[in-house]
């Protein structure tokens, strides 16, 4: 799986949750769907732990979501993204350098 990350810093008061002001740090992350519910779990549980050991939060502070797009609304290193499942093929087309998200 080919990762790219950004990071948007929300200024401090800005951010609610049922109306009150919230410490929640949220991760969204967007990728082509097609993947199995148990590499999203794993996903959702390595991301949330590994930032609140590496942000010193408590995981409870922490929400990680994902957004699944269809391959085909993707495009990048110059083609239409393949299914997950075709990666594999994909790569050995266009090389394993640079490769699907």
């Amino acid at each position: 799986m080919f990762v790219h990350v950004a990071f948007t810093e929300a200024k401090r008061g800005t951010c609610y949750s049922g109306g009150e002001l919230s410490k929640v740090s949220i991760v969204n992350a967007t990728w082509r769907a097609g993947r199995p519910i148990e590499l999203k779990q794993t996903f959702l549980k390595t991301v949330a732990e590994m930032w609140a050991r590496e942000t010193r939060t408590d995981v409870k502070d922490v929400l990680v979501a994902i957004t699944e797009l269809p391959a085909e609304n993707a495009f990048e290193f110059g083609q239409i993204l393949p299914n997950p499942s075709q990666d594999k093929e994909w790569l050995t087309q266009h090389g394993s350098a640079k490769g699907p998200a």
